[in-house]
């Protein structure tokens, strides 16, 4: 079981909704109505900025709850958008359910903040990763992030399928998608990693 799974406190779910691929569970700035729980699938959040560029910021699966860390800190708008990357099935928490339980409930309060912790550190993970960086450690780094969500193990050696595009990729990255495929195949010829359309195989880890 997921961390984020023993926070739920199933009593108070309202219920359960499906979202198709590539539809919008919610925009940034929407008033913060509900919290929501990944049973299936995997969400997208993005974030836009003042000068008109979308960010990848991170990607959610299942086991994971969206808006979590928005809510705690009590505020009123979403602050990124959440887009269903496939089919996805969500359990929907009211938002004066989740504060009841967080102020009321010592094990929820607790795990909670296991929780948002852990997003914070991921969080911080990708700025560092998309900071002054060069571009081969941004994307050892981006990768690196993404192989601790969705990576599995193979014949002794470690995998991480993407769950997102290439363009979404070089997004999250930082960097323009040919500069993205050019330092793909850099890494590659150094034998850092190797890959075949959306799975990467780490040689060094």
């Amino acid at each position: 079981m997921k961390t984020c799974e023993k926070c739920i406190y199933r009593e108070h779910i309202q219920k359960n909704i499906e979202v198709s691929k590539n539809s919008v569970i919610f925009n940034e700035g929407d008033s913060i109505e509900s919290l929501f729980f990944i049973k299936e699938g995997t969400v997208k959040l993005t974030k836009l900025y003042k000068n008109g560029v979308e960010k990848v910021m991170d990607v959610l699966r299942d086991g994971d709850f969206i808006a979590l860390l928005t809510l705690l800190q009590n505020k009123d708008c979403y602050l990124v958008t959440a887009t269903a990357l496939e089919d996805c099935v969500l359990e929907v928490i009211k938002r004066e359910d989740a504060l009841v339980n967080y102020e009321t409930n010592i094990n929820f309060k607790e795990t909670c903040m296991k929780c948002a912790a852990h997003r914070l550190e991921n969080f911080h993970n990708q700025l560092y990763s998309t900071s002054d960086l060069d571009p081969e450690e941004k994307i050892m780094n981006t990768l690196t992030h993404l192989y601790n969500k969705f990576g599995y193990m193979k014949n002794k050696s470690h995998y991480v399928k993407l769950p997102i595009s290439k363009t979404d990729f070089a997004n999250m990255v930082g960097l323009r998608r040919e500069t993205l495929s050019r330092k793909l195949s850099k890494l590659q010829k150094e034998g850092k990693i190797d890959y075949i359309k959306n799975i990467y195989e780490f040689k060094n880890m």
